[in-house]
């Protein structure tokens, strides 16, 4: 039952950093074409503050289990 909560959670993970990735490269292109707002700019970090924190902390988590599974590999 591990496995498949484990699963879940990679799949969940995986479609919310689509999600955002996508959010975040089409706020981009409208605000090169210079067609944002500054109030759209300003709302627009509602998405971005989210997105970047969700792609630190699976990183970060995603490095310290491979540096944490490194060290208990060879005890």
């Amino acid at each position: 039952m591990t496995y498949f909560y484990s699963l879940i959670g990679i799949v969940s993970a995986l479609y919310l950093l689509w999600f955002f990735y996508l959010a975040i490269m089409n706020l981009k292109k409208a605000k090169d074409a210079g067609t944002m707002t500054p109030l759209a700019q300003f709302l627009a970090y509602g998405i971005v503050v989210p997105g970047a924190l969700l792609d630190f902390a699976i990183h970060h988590f995603d490095l310290m289990r491979l540096i944490l599974g490194r060290e208990t590999a060879r005890v």
